[in-house]
This record gives structure tokens, C-alpha cells and sequence, in this order.
């Protein structure tokens, strides 16, 4: 969800208040951020608020970065996650990739690759979204379309009507290999 301005909003999850600020200064100008200081603060904001990114520091007091990955994507599952890992902190970074995570950023921060990773998510989103808006639009011509067919059937339009009302002779060998006939009806719509 943008917002009215077509702006991307973003929660910025971190419990250093220095790193909110500086994430929030480099993103504020294309996206609308808000920060929450713990895991706990950000999951409350998300049940409240859609978000279309989350970007959260891994280790955190409380629930951590990564026990936060599968909350987020039971409560909202559009958001993108990306994690926030300082040095040395790869294998934590691949758990929150494994948890869900869309992508992981490193400490001391590369602004380029911050912003990189947040546009890359962001577009990762919007085509979740198209594709649950095709699925959708799909879905209903599907029942649409199933609905005519059935009406088209019972108004006389279906194979077992088309034949002036006569049923197909199937020819069916007996036991003995005689010319025995079945008779059925066969009813496949088209």
C-alpha cells in the first residue's frame, strides 16, 4: 500500500536510536518511514498499519530480528523483510533468508547497497501484488465463465441437446463377441 502521495511506507526496526535516524535520513525523501526501537514496538505497529517494507536490525533485545521474520509474515504477508546484520554476522543473515527474509544488508553500511536492496524489495512487492490482482481477476472469469457455461447447458446448449434430443448408440461387443448395443447418454459440456 502507498500512500496517497505514492510514496512506499516503510518501518525501520532497529533498538539503536542512531541507526533509525540515520536509516530514516537516507530513505525519508521517496518513502514515508517509521521507526519502532524493539521487535515488540514493530509488530504492534503492523497490526495496526501496512507497511510494504520492514527494515529491522538482527539482534535486538527482546525478540529478536529473526523471531520476528515469521510474525510479520503470519500478520502481513505482502510486507517484504529486509534484515540488517553487522559485520560478522553472515550466518545470521542466511537464517533470516531461510525465515523469509527478502534480502540482508551489512554494517557499517554501503548507503548505495541500503537503497539498492530497498528498491529491489520494493519491486519484489509490487510484483506480488500484480500477480494476486491476476490470480484474482483470474479466479473470478474462471467462476464467471463456469457460471455461463452451466446456464448455456440447462437452456439447451450442451452436447446431449444437440442431437434433436436423441441419445449416441455406443456399439458394445457382448460375451460371445455379438453385436450387442449400449445405449447411453453421454453429457460432456464443450
Amino acid at each position: 500500500m502507498l500512500t496517497s502521495g505514492g510514496r512506499a511506507n516503510i518501518l525501520i526496526v532497529d533498538d539503536e536510536r542512531q541507526i533509525r535516524w540515520l536509516l530514516r535520513s537516507l530513505l525519508c525523501e521517496s518513502c514515508e518511514c517509521t521507526e519502532a526501537g524493539s521487535a515488540e514496538e514493530a509488530l504492534d505497529l503492523l497490526r495496526r498499519r501496512e507497511f510494504n517494507l520492514i527494515l529491522s536490525d538482527i539482534t535486538m533485545g527482546g525478540i529478536t530480528g529473526l523471531e520476528m521474520i515469521p510474525r510479520v509474515l503470519d500478520l502481513a504477508p505482502d510486507t517484504v523483510v529486509i534484515m540488517v546484520s553487522g559485520e560478522g554476522h553472515i550466518e545470521s543473515a542466511i537464517e533470516a533468508m531461510r525465515a523469509g527474509a527478502f534480502d540482508y544488508v551489512t554494517k557499517p553500511f554501503d548507503f548505495r547497497q541500503v537503497e539498492a536492496a530497498v528498491r529491489r524489495g520494493l519491486e519484489h512487492r509490487a510484483l506480488l501484488a500484480a500477480k494476486r490482482r491476476y490470480e484474482r481477476d483470474l479466479e473470478e472469469l474462471v467462476k464467471r465463465r463456469t457460471e455461463e457455461g452451466a446456464g448455456e447447458e440447462t437452456a439447451g446448449g450442451g452436447i446431449a441437446n444437440q442431437g434433436g434430443g436423441q441419445e449416441a448408440g455406443l456399439p458394445v461387443g457382448g460375451e460371445a463377441g455379438g453385436d450387442t448395443a449400449l445405449h447411453a447418454g453421454l453429457h460432456y459440456p464443450l
